[in-house]
């Protein structure tokens, strides 16, 4: 199994709350009030921290879990630590450059619902990373977003014709270019609309 292979099954596993236990699904009408809470605890932990909900979070009438970028100043273990902190079980991957949360589902009338949802807070670009995992709902398409990210790598890696010598990949910053397989520093785009430009050039 090659890496790239590892990594999409440890992504399968850690999907829709495996990552912790003791959790269940959520229903549309109460994602958006249990976002809003998740929200306020991160704005607590660091006022100029960015978030926003990405992937199909919210856009089906049921989700397996919650999924968030975020950009904070505390990066990865920083937040982990303050989560630490709170009553909710918390669990670091550092491959995938997330922690989550078992955390309480809120209903629309703002109380607790009594069950838990995963909530996968992960450390990015926020812009960017709305775009690589941008999700549908049921009706739009059968596909999860899983497909279209590693669509979306295959282009990035195979465009130049010569991947053995130069081609791109990517993570939750940007896509950066590669030079015999090795990640060429400082020189990471971050910006969707330059990428499909650089996409487009090939």
């Amino acid at each position: 199994m090659n890496k790239a292979q590892m990594l999409y099954k440890k992504v399968l596993l850690q999907e829709g709350g495996n990552a912790v236990a003791g959790v269940t699904s959520i229903v549309k009408a109460n994602v958006e009030p249990t976002l809003q809470r998740v929200f306020s605890i991160l704005d607590e932990m660091d006022p100029g921290n960015n978030h926003t909900a990405i992937g199909s979070t919210g856009l089906k009438a049921k989700n397996g879990d919650l999924d968030i970028a975020v950009d904070t100043s505390l990066g990865l273990a920083g937040l982990t630590a303050k989560l630490k902190e709170t009553p909710y079980e918390v669990n670091m991957n550092k491959g995938l450059n997330q922690v989550s949360i078992g955390f309480p589902q809120i209903g629309p009338d703002g109380h607790e619902t009594g069950e838990l949802v995963q909530v996968d807070l992960m450390m990015g670009k926020v812009d960017w990373m709305k775009f690589k995992y941008a999700g549908f709902s049921e009706t739009e398409t059968q596909y999860k977003s899983l497909g279209r990210i590693a669509c979306l790598g295959a282009i990035l890696k195979y465009m130049t014709g010569n991947e053995t010598e130069k081609s791109y990949g990517t993570n939750n910053f940007g896509v950066f270019p590669k030079q015999n397989g090795k990640k060429i520093e400082g020189s990471l785009i971050d910006d969707p609309q330059q990428i499909v430009k650089l996409i487009n050039q090939f």
